[in-house]
């Protein structure tokens, strides 16, 4: 059983953890509303995470092998007509394998570098309407990549949640809350740990500045904690749990 004391110790702690949680994402929010550009890295999280099934674009080659496969034999407006063309892909891959048709598609390729439009460019980088297959794209992404997909299909419905709020656009905010919600339960996680190894030994001052350890927390570092690429916050709570 706690004694009185050490309830009140208990909840003292807890209340300047919750404020130094909400400090850090208070400071990750303002950062983030200054934002006035992107790195390359983040525009290359955008194409990860809604890109259909092309990680990559080149002037030569704007849309990738299994994207032409997935436009010219499976999509379809109509939901019915698209299952039904996935199942009879399924087969012909299933009978013809190495002949398939999905096997011998081939990219289109060109000689000559090929002008992109605008709507094709953020159509690349957002999530749209034909995005209907929502984590196999970013899984599909991912594996050119050398990071894991959970966070890009986290990304990606993030990415589709905003296009339905503002059609067309590209936001930082997209992959900022994703950090900081990692971010947040991260912090928790760190100052429940410290709590559990260390109990009393040491002053609630000093396991304060443990539960803030993380480089994210400092001043200093705050934007770039705001930055969408930034896949070490969810590193960082995998390794918590």
């Amino acid at each position: 059983m706690f004694s009185n004391k050490d309830t009140k110790t208990n909840n003292k702690y807890n209340l300047i953890l919750l404020f130094v949680i909400l400090f850090v994402l208070v400071c990750d929010a303002f950062f983030v509303s200054r934002k006035e550009g992107f790195h390359m890295d983040e525009i290359l999280s955008y194409e990860l995470s809604n890109s259909e099934f092309t990680p990559w674009i080149t002037p030569t080659q704007p849309q990738g092998r299994l994207e032409k496969y997935y436009q010219s034999k499976i999509y379809d407006r109509n939901i019915l007509v698209r299952m039904a063309n996935l199942f009879d892909q399924a087969v012909d891959v299933i009978s013809n394998q190495s002949s398939s048709e999905a096997a011998s598609m081939t990219a289109d390729v060109y000689d000559k570098p090929v002008w992109m439009s605008r709507e094709e460019i953020v159509g690349y980088v957002t999530y749209d309407k034909k995005d209907s297959v929502l984590f196999l794209s970013p899984y599909y992404n991912s594996t050119t990549d050398n990071h894991p997909p959970l966070y890009f299909m986290l990304m990606g419905f993030l990415s589709m949640i905003h296009e339905l709020i503002s059609p067309g656009t590209l936001s930082a905010w997209t992959g900022c809350i994703l950090n900081m919600v990692f971010m947040a339960f991260s912090l928790l996680l760190i100052a429940i740990i410290f709590r559990d190894i260390l109990g009393k030994k040491i002053p609630v001052s000093l396991r304060l500045c443990s539960t803030v350890f993380p480089p994210q927390a400092f001043p200093r570092s705050f934007s770039s904690g705001c930055i969408p690429w930034q896949l070490f916050s969810a590193l960082l709570l995998h390794m918590c749990c």
